[in-house]
């Protein structure tokens, strides 16, 4: 079956957060603003962190991340499995309607062995004709994103073959600056910037 490969668009709406980032060689991520210049959380935002130190403590195995939908004012939190007991944990103390879970494929410690693997390999990769333009992991479909330049079946049978079969999305581009390889998860109408997942231990 012939692979189809999907082409990177000018303006893509992406969500890029920094916890699991890592840079090609040379490359740089723009520092963070200064707290006094950032924005304010929102009530779901704070939530959305309390549910990540309840979920990197008590459900590693479980947790893969949370978006905040509703323009900022809802948390969807992902989940390997949905489970009661996790869900009343990560919700208590906070009011109903806020919160609400979804199955994603994989736990989040996963996705970042996954990425550090990537991130691992890119110098080589470059070398060997494969350049990694951006990369990332995305937690709700449970696969690595890699945009790659001038993307061809030699190439992604290559990356298949270290990463495996099923592991990564692949799109293609001409652009040919390596950058930041972060987090990158598509958004949604409504959705805004995700908050940052915790590192794994």
């Amino acid at each position: 079956m012939r692979r189809q490969f999907r082409t990177a668009a000018a303006g893509a709406a992406l969500v890029l957060t920094g916890a699991l980032c890592g840079c090609a060689a040379g490359a740089s991520a723009a520092p963070l603003p200064a707290a006094a210049e950032r924005a304010p959380a929102s009530p779901a935002a704070v939530v959305a962190d309390a549910v990540q130190r309840v979920a990197a403590a008590r459900f590693g195995g479980l947790y893969t991340g949370e978006i905040l939908t509703d323009h900022g004012r809802k948390v969807v939190v992902y989940l390997t499995r949905l489970d009661k007991t996790a869900e009343a944990a990560m919700t208590a103390g906070v009011a109903p309607g806020i919160v609400s879970f979804a199955r994603a494929p994989r736990p989040l410690a996963w996705l970042n062995r996954l990425h550090q693997r990537v991130t691992g390999q890119q110098p080589a990769l470059k070398r060997a004709g494969i350049n990694l333009v951006t990369w990332g992991p995305d937690f709700i479909t449970g696969r690595e994103n890699l945009t790659v330049q001038d993307l061809t079946a030699a190439k992604a049978a290559v990356l298949d073959r270290l990463f495996g079969t099923g592991n990564l999305t692949l799109t293609s581009t001409t652009a040919r600056t390596s950058g930041c390889g972060c987090a990158m998860i598509p958004i949604h109408p409504g959705t805004t910037l995700p908050a940052q997942p915790p590192p794994e231990p």
